[in-house]
């Protein structure tokens, strides 16, 4: 059995992750079925594997809380950075004080040039 407060936690953390998967269909709404499996790499795994990658190379994976998201990028040699995303609605986010549809936000960041995507780095087309 559960806890009825540990149910309604679960519950609303659940909710949260469906909607960010919904958000992000597009990219793995096709006949590839690991497309966008790194949207469940860690925080850790996404830094051990953009640190072999060229510079600008990112993916968007979630946190564990809440209706969160990291872009992850790889920075410079030895950097890879890791911004917060704060889903507020169906496919809108907030970073710093911006909110957007996650798109704009990736289209316009000037560090993020090569999206994760099927196991292979490629140009962004957002």
């Amino acid at each position: 059995t559960i806890d009825i407060n540990r149910f309604e936690q679960f519950y609303f953390w659940f909710k949260s992750m469906c909607n960010i998967v919904k958000d992000f269909q597009q990219f793995y709404d096709n006949e590839k079925h690991d497309a966008m499996m790194q949207l469940f790499y860690s925080k850790k795994q996404a830094n051990r594997m953009l640190l072999f990658q060229q510079n600008g190379t990112f993916i968007i994976h979630l946190t564990l809380k809440n209706d969160q998201v990291y872009i992850s990028y790889k920075a410079d040699e030895d950097n890879v950075k890791h911004e917060v995303y704060h889903r507020i609605d169906d496919e809108m986010y907030r970073f710093r004080k911006q909110s957007k549809p996650m798109f704009i936000f990736v289209r316009k960041h000037s560090a993020l040039k090569l999206f994760y995507y099927n196991n292979v780095p490629e140009p962004k087309e957002l």
